[in-house]
């Protein structure tokens, strides 16, 4: 049995050890540390090629509980307001851009928000140019999501994993913060620009993020994740490595 002065705890860069620090002791944080998320140090499976659809696509994941989360006390008319401005994006994508739309789900209840969006988006749309990925679990559900993220023109992502898996693997990602960590792991990875914060009307701001992500440079973008993980992987790396030190030597 690890004996109390072996613990470490290391806390994920989604704003947790923030939130200790804010909320309960700021001395109390010292004595712990944030890593990347796991997810960060996926390797690549060899589906990187798979191709869902044949198709330049844009990759969406809006996650239930979050929405549900963020409007518990405003009600049902701020939800639906929600999925309104959701669905203007994916038209805007759709008629102006002229890609074809993937809805991800993560778990099961993301595909009660794709079923509302659905419902309120034209049936032609709907028909052709919409697709749902596939609800697998297990590490192959996990290599064909994220198969899917890395061939995005762009991905924008609601969940955390969501987000991570588009990162991780170099994907243009925009953020859509329903929770504060999603703020908060873009945040930690000075990448603050590419997330915003649901609020009214926020479907144009949204377009905008889009357009600025489409026009930059592949590579230029690749150099910036890069820049934003690569010291962070060596970190975390670092940080397991010194602790499993400490407990057998």
């Amino acid at each position: 049995t690890a004996k109390r002065s072996d613990w470490n705890i290391f806390f994920r860069n989604d704003g947790s050890l923030n939130h200790i620090s804010k909320e309960i002791d700021h001395s109390l944080a010292l004595n712990f540390r944030e890593i990347l998320d796991n997810g960060f140090f996926y390797l690549d499976s060899g589906m990187k090629d798979f191709a869902l659809v044949k198709k330049e696509y844009v990759v969406m994941n809006v996650a239930y509980d979050q929405v549900i989360s963020k409007y518990t006390t405003s009600g049902h008319a701020e939800q639906d307001e929600y999925y309104k401005e959701v669905s203007k994006v994916i038209l805007r994508i759709i008629e102006e851009k002229n890609y074809h739309v993937i809805l991800v789900p993560h778990i099961y209840s993301d595909l009660k928000s794709i079923d509302k969006l659905l419902d309120i988006i034209p049936e032609n749309h709907r028909r052709e140019n919409i697709s749902i990925g596939p609800n697998l679990t297990g590490l192959y559900g996990a290599n064909i999501n994220f198969s899917i993220y890395a061939n995005a023109h762009i991905a924008i992502a609601n969940r955390l994993h969501a987000n991570i898996c588009s990162l991780s693997m170099g994907s243009k990602v925009i953020g859509l913060s329903a929770l504060k960590r999603i703020h908060e792991l873009y945040k930690s990875l000075d990448l603050s620009s590419q997330c915003i914060e649901i609020r009214n009307g926020f479907s144009m701001h949204l377009f905008e993020k889009i357009e600025k992500l489409l026009s930059m440079n592949d590579s230029l973008y690749m150099q910036k994740i890069d820049n934003s993980l690569n010291k962070k992987r060596v970190d975390t790396l670092e940080a397991y490595k010194n602790y499993f030190q400490d407990i057998f030597d």
